[in-house]
Protein backbone atom coordinates (compact mmCIF):
# COMPACT_ATOMS: atom_id res chain seq x y z
CA UNK A 1 0.00 0.00 0.00
CA UNK A 2 1.35 3.46 -0.89
CA UNK A 3 0.29 6.99 -0.08
CA UNK A 4 -0.49 9.57 -2.82
CA UNK A 5 3.21 10.54 -3.03
CA UNK A 6 4.10 6.92 -3.84
CA UNK A 7 5.90 6.15 -0.56
CA UNK A 8 4.93 3.07 1.44
CA UNK A 9 2.15 3.85 3.90
CA UNK A 10 2.58 2.78 7.51
CA UNK A 11 0.06 0.50 9.14
CA UNK A 12 -2.25 2.77 11.13
CA UNK A 13 -3.68 0.01 13.33
CA UNK A 14 -3.09 0.58 17.04
CA UNK A 15 -0.76 -2.34 17.72
CA UNK A 16 0.98 -2.77 14.37
CA UNK A 17 4.58 -3.85 14.85
CA UNK A 18 4.11 -5.27 18.36
CA UNK A 19 4.96 -8.93 19.02
CA UNK A 20 3.50 -11.26 21.64
CA UNK A 21 4.75 -14.70 22.53
CA UNK A 22 1.58 -16.70 23.27
CA UNK A 23 1.74 -19.67 25.68
CA UNK A 24 -2.03 -19.59 26.26
CA UNK A 25 -4.21 -22.63 25.79
CA UNK A 26 -7.83 -23.82 25.72
CA UNK A 27 -10.18 -20.83 25.33
CA UNK A 28 -9.83 -17.71 27.52
CA UNK A 29 -6.15 -17.00 26.85
CA UNK A 30 -6.24 -17.68 23.11
CA UNK A 31 -9.37 -15.51 22.86
CA UNK A 32 -7.45 -12.63 24.47
CA UNK A 33 -4.51 -12.97 22.08
CA UNK A 34 -6.68 -13.41 18.96
CA UNK A 35 -8.21 -10.02 19.76
CA UNK A 36 -4.71 -8.55 19.67
CA UNK A 37 -3.85 -10.46 16.49
CA UNK A 38 -6.85 -8.83 14.82
CA UNK A 39 -5.33 -5.46 15.76
CA UNK A 40 -2.13 -6.27 13.83
CA UNK A 41 -0.08 -7.67 16.74
CA UNK A 42 2.35 -10.34 15.55
CA UNK A 43 1.24 -13.24 17.79
CA UNK A 44 3.49 -16.28 17.91
CA UNK A 45 1.66 -19.17 19.56
CA UNK A 46 3.89 -21.74 21.22
CA UNK A 47 2.48 -25.19 21.89
CA UNK A 48 3.74 -28.43 23.33
CA UNK A 49 5.01 -30.94 20.81
CA UNK A 50 1.63 -32.67 20.57
CA UNK A 51 -0.30 -29.41 20.27
CA UNK A 52 -2.80 -28.03 22.72
CA UNK A 53 -5.97 -29.99 23.66
CA UNK A 54 -8.31 -27.59 21.79
CA UNK A 55 -6.87 -28.79 18.49
CA UNK A 56 -8.79 -32.03 18.97
CA UNK A 57 -12.18 -30.74 20.04
CA UNK A 58 -14.79 -33.21 18.80
CA UNK A 59 -17.10 -30.78 17.00
CA UNK A 60 -15.86 -32.08 13.66
CA UNK A 61 -14.18 -35.46 13.56
CA UNK A 62 -12.55 -34.79 10.19
CA UNK A 63 -10.90 -31.54 11.32
CA UNK A 64 -10.08 -32.82 14.81
CA UNK A 65 -8.13 -35.71 13.26
CA UNK A 66 -6.07 -33.07 11.45
CA UNK A 67 -5.48 -31.22 14.79
CA UNK A 68 -7.48 -28.28 13.43
CA UNK A 69 -10.63 -28.40 15.58
CA UNK A 70 -13.10 -25.63 14.86
CA UNK A 71 -12.92 -24.17 18.39
CA UNK A 72 -9.12 -24.05 18.15
CA UNK A 73 -9.30 -22.41 14.73
CA UNK A 74 -11.74 -19.77 15.98
CA UNK A 75 -9.39 -18.47 18.68
CA UNK A 76 -6.07 -18.97 16.90
CA UNK A 77 -6.65 -17.29 13.58
CA UNK A 78 -4.16 -14.62 12.49
CA UNK A 79 -1.40 -16.18 14.60
CA UNK A 80 1.79 -17.95 13.73
CA UNK A 81 2.08 -21.28 15.52
CA UNK A 82 5.10 -23.27 16.62
CA UNK A 83 5.12 -26.66 18.36
CA UNK A 84 8.15 -27.32 20.54
CA UNK A 85 9.37 -30.09 22.81
CA UNK A 86 10.58 -28.06 25.81
CA UNK A 87 12.46 -31.09 27.11
CA UNK A 88 15.02 -30.40 24.36
CA UNK A 89 17.68 -27.74 24.84
CA UNK A 90 17.22 -26.52 21.27
CA UNK A 91 13.56 -25.78 21.88
CA UNK A 92 14.32 -23.87 25.09
CA UNK A 93 16.91 -21.84 23.19
CA UNK A 94 14.27 -20.96 20.57
CA UNK A 95 11.86 -19.82 23.30
CA UNK A 96 14.57 -17.67 24.91
CA UNK A 97 15.36 -16.03 21.59
CA UNK A 98 11.70 -15.38 20.80
CA UNK A 99 11.04 -14.01 24.29
CA UNK A 100 13.96 -11.62 23.90
CA UNK A 101 12.42 -10.27 20.70
CA UNK A 102 8.85 -10.04 22.04
CA UNK A 103 7.12 -7.02 23.52
CA UNK A 104 5.11 -9.25 25.87
CA UNK A 105 4.59 -12.86 26.87
CA UNK A 106 1.06 -14.17 27.48
CA UNK A 107 0.52 -17.39 29.38
CA UNK A 108 -2.37 -19.27 30.90
CA UNK A 109 -1.02 -22.04 33.07
CA UNK A 110 -1.90 -23.19 36.54
CA UNK A 111 -0.57 -20.89 39.28
CA UNK A 112 2.55 -22.97 39.86
CA UNK A 113 4.67 -22.92 37.78
CA UNK A 114 3.52 -19.87 35.78
CA UNK A 115 5.40 -21.00 32.66
CA UNK A 116 6.97 -24.33 31.72
CA UNK A 117 9.77 -25.18 34.16
CA UNK A 118 12.18 -25.93 31.32
CA UNK A 119 11.93 -22.35 30.11
CA UNK A 120 12.26 -20.60 33.48
CA UNK A 121 10.56 -17.32 34.32
CA UNK A 122 13.70 -15.12 34.16
CA UNK A 123 14.18 -16.27 30.57
CA UNK A 124 10.70 -15.10 29.63
CA UNK A 125 10.94 -11.62 31.07
CA UNK A 126 11.08 -9.62 27.91
CA UNK A 127 13.83 -7.12 27.51
CA UNK A 128 12.69 -3.63 26.65
CA UNK A 129 13.61 -2.41 23.22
Amino acid sequence: MTDPAGTPAQDARAFAGERILDFTQVLAGPFRTVQLAMQAVDVIKLEARGGEPMRSTPTSREWSERAMGSAWMAVNTNKRSLRLDLARAEAVEIVHRLAGEADAVCEKFRPSPPIPAAVGSPACRCSSR
